[in-house]
């Protein structure tokens, strides 16, 4: 391989993960829903109580359960911030895969996120509202605490 071609990867590589950092700072802290966007009124309500925490690399949410009132799920996952993609990709690491887990655009106080509202269909592609052809969850959130 040429020479300016390892430079131009190495540079390329440095600037991507820039990005990524970036972005990572940019998220840490507490994030809480403000509004949804889905076809199901179950799924909407669900992620009306989502709470998001950021820390480093690992993302913490938590949410109603829809089949048990008055229980929370919780989970966790180590995440993969893609900003040089477009729209912006998070992507979940489980067990040494990285799996296209959500789009987002965030700024200081204000974070959007566009999930597929089952495993079976496709990951988001924009943050248009959704339809019965395009089955996705939009949540906005507001950071609550960095």
């Amino acid at each position: 391989m040429h020479p300016a071609h390892l430079l131009f990867l190495f540079c390329l590589q440095t600037w991507s993960e820039s990005q990524a950092s970036n972005d990572l700072k940019l998220l840490q802290g507490e994030w809480e829903a403000v509004y949804v966007e889905a076809t199901s009124l179950t799924t909407k309500v669900q992620f009306l109580n989502l709470r998001l925490l950021f820390e480093g690399k690992l993302l913490r949410w938590q949410m109603d359960d829809p089949f048990n009132p008055g229980k929370r799920q919780r989970a966790s996952a180590k995440v993969l911030p893609r900003p040089w993609i477009s729209p912006k990709r998070i992507d979940f690491y489980d067990r040494g895969q990285l799996i296209p887990a959500l789009i987002y655009e965030a700024t200081d106080n204000f974070l959007i996120i566009a999930i597929s509202e089952t495993d079976k269909d496709p990951l988001p592609k924009d943050f248009t509202p959704p339809d019965d052809r395009n089955r996705k969850v939009v949540v906005i959130f507001r950071k609550v605490r960095s």
